[in-house]
């Protein structure tokens, strides 16, 4: 059996066709045998008892059009999947995700080196500065660092992040002050250690949601 598309939606891949007999038929791209183009006016091989009659020659165009965007109207109702949210850009916040890592690392390092240098003169009754990871505060600060690190490696949720972050920023605050008053003095190394804290404080930022 042959026909003649007279109307075809792509999204429902549903259409209307006129049979050689002059009968209108509601059908859908199954239906056809072989899928060269669904174009208005395109004529189609169907398989035998698969359509469903519209009311053949007593229905015009005009009413046949009319009833398959009905019949369309109630598909996208009724059964179309609604609409995921776009996904966000997952290579962008990867690449804040990996460089807040290795920030977090580097700040490891100069939290390591900071402090530590010689009151006066080197000989050898100088003595040694306490260096800023020599306090209960600068090893949380040294331990949160690492923590934080994995949490940036492993794609964790800004939350997570951020409470980590401002742990560290209070532990270091407090091992300065503790520091401090033994006589902790800032050398590069602290300065570095600063600087690093402030550019973690970006890369948190923008970390994903």
């Amino acid at each position: 059996m042959h026909g003649t598309i007279i109307h075809y939606d792509t999204l429902t891949q549903c259409g209307l066709l006129r049979t050689e007999a002059g009968q209108l038929h509601y059908f859908r791209r199954d239906d056809v045998a072989e899928a060269t183009g669904f174009a208005a006016g395109r004529q189609v091989s169907l398989r035998a008892g698969t359509l469903a009659d519209t009311g053949g020659s007593q229905m015009d165009i005009v009413e046949g059009l009319a009833a398959i965007r009905h019949v369309e109207q109630a598909r996208r109702v009724g059964t179309l999947p609604a609409q995921p949210a776009p996904p966000p850009p997952k290579r962008a916040t990867q690449s804040i995700s990996w460089v807040g890592g290795w920030l977090s690392l580097a700040a490891l390092l100069c939290l390591l080196l900071a402090g530590g240098n010689q009151f006066s003169e080197p000989s050898v009754y100088a003595a040694a500065a306490p260096k800023l990871i020599g306090s209960v505060f600068g090893v949380a600060a040294a331990v949160l660092l690492v923590i934080l690190a994995i949490l940036f490696f492993t794609h964790k949720t800004r939350r997570l992040v951020r409470w980590t972050y401002w742990l560290t920023v209070w532990s270091s605050l407090f091992a300065y002050i503790a520091q401090t008053i033994d006589g902790f003095e800032i050398d590069a190394a602290a300065t570095c250690y600063g600087y690093s804290l402030i550019a973690l404080l970006v890369a948190v930022f923008f970390v994903r949601k």
